[in-house]
């Protein structure tokens, strides 16, 4: 089990692409065996940082996403992962890594 955040925003251009200072959503979930779902809904040319507090997770990404433990990207504990751009619907799944 860990304990995830998971941020959705825009990027702002320049030297280097960072994230715009105020976020869309934000969400926390607490990772299990069963794939769970982000409730937000990506805009097109979202990005998403994933947040992995406490514990390794893996991720799946799309319309109705299932993350499965064993592939996928993974989130190792105590470090945070950027993706993007995500499509209209997008959602993120995670589970914890196997």
């Amino acid at each position: 089990m860990a304990d995830i955040r998971i941020r959705f925003g825009a990027v702002m251009g320049g030297g280097a692409p960072v994230y715009a200072p105020v976020p869309k959503a934000t969400q926390k979930i607490t990772s299990s065996g069963s794939s769970q779902q982000s409730t937000y809904l990506a805009d097109d040319g979202d990005y998403v940082s994933v947040f992995a507090l406490d514990g390794s997770v893996t991720i799946a990404i799309g319309p109705n996403p299932t993350a499965v433990a064993t592939s996928g990207d993974v989130v190792v504990s105590g470090t945070a992962r950027d993706f993007g751009p995500l499509k209209v619907g997008d959602r993120i799944a995670i589970v914890d890594a196997a």
